[in-house]
């Protein structure tokens, strides 16, 4: 297939999440990771995207869109009141779509 100057590079990608050292303290995160993977070092960076970022989320679905050098992001969960295990949990049902070009 025909490649782009700006394709996405090799690495593993991570949207979104929950940071913390405490299991009952969580932060919630919307950005974008990549994993360089293909190195004898393997190092984090965060991705720049184009237009506006979806809500911090957990517990959701990634796809890559290959024609259109996109990755999809599908549903999840919002951080509750207290911790991520928390029932109270509201479920996102939304797709969004992180643009790299």
């Amino acid at each position: 297939g025909s490649s782009h100057p700006r394709d996405l590079k090799e690495g593993i990608y991570v949207f979104g999440g929950l940071k913390g050292q405490q299991p009952d303290v969580k932060i919630k995160d919307n950005n974008l990771y990549m994993l360089s993977i293909g190195h004898r070092r393997h190092t984090w960076s965060i991705v720049d995207t184009n237009g506006r970022k979806p809500e911090a989320r957990y517990q959701h679905a990634m796809h890559f869109l290959r024609n259109c050098n996109s990755i999809l992001v599908i549903g999840g969960r919002k951080l509750g009141e207290k911790t991520s295990t928390d029932p109270s949990a509201e479920f996102i049902r939304e797709t969004h779509v992180l643009n790299m070009h």
